[in-house]
């Protein structure tokens, strides 16, 4: 019911708030939680997180690269709260066929890269997403990178005037490229601007390879 209510479908509702919010919990009581418990289990039980224990992929590396406020942020984008036109921006597209159709959007940084916008739509059609994107580009010069074998995609995007280059899609390969840049805090999040990227990141886990014999698979 809650996953529905996120999505947005048509009569669900839901909202969350997390112990922390609570003024009857003390200040002390969050404290020795804090101090005593496990990251990932404070935040499950404090601060109303959905924490996945295991397989994560990148685990705890996300938390240290989400933005929350504005003194951090300008660190990295000195003229924030806005962002100079100049800045080169690249959008992330996967069109989906049995999931959302979703994007996120990176500005270009001398500190890396950071994720200052999103996107994740069901059930519309390709014109009206087009419509979003450039919505979601504006006012910055543009980069749109697709997935190679999105073939149908492509198309239907180009006849919107977005003409999207060609990614590899090598699932392994792009998973430690970009846990190589959380590593490096190459690749930032804006917390205000990105949460369901920031939900999903955080969610993102293995599956379980092992084979019937007890092998274990192919990641």
């Amino acid at each position: 019911f809650y996953h529905r209510a996120e999505e947005s479908i048509q009569g669900y509702w839901a909202c969350k708030y997390a112990t922390s919010e609570n003024t009857i919990i003390s200040s002390d009581e969050l404290k020795e939680a804090k101090a005593t418990m496990p990251d990932t289990m404070y935040r499950q039980e404090y601060e109303a997180d959905f924490v996945i224990f295991t397989g994560a992929v990148y685990g705890s590396l996300i938390d240290k690269q989400v933005l929350r406020d504005t003194d951090a942020i300008k660190q990295l984008i000195p003229e924030w709260p806005h962002i100079a036109t100049h800045r080169q921006a690249l959008i992330g597209i996967d069109t989906g066929a049995d999931h959302p159709f979703g994007a996120v959007k990176l500005i270009s940084t001398e500190q890396g890269l950071i994720v200052v916008g999103e996107y994740l739509e069901r059930d519309k059609a390709y014109i009206q997403h087009a419509s979003e994107l450039k919505r979601l580009a504006s006012p910055h010069p543009i980069k749109w990178g697709i997935n190679k074998n999105e073939r149908q995609g492509i198309f239907e995007l180009a006849q919107h005037g977005i003409m999207c280059q060609k990614a590899e899609n090598d699932v392994v390969a792009g998973t430690e490229r970009v846990k190589s840049w959380l590593h490096q805090r190459k690749l930032w999040f804006v917390e205000s601007l990105c949460p369901k990227t920031i939900k999903q990141m955080k969610a993102y886990r293995w599956d379980d390879s092992s084979t019937k014999d007890g092998q274990l698979g192919k990641q």
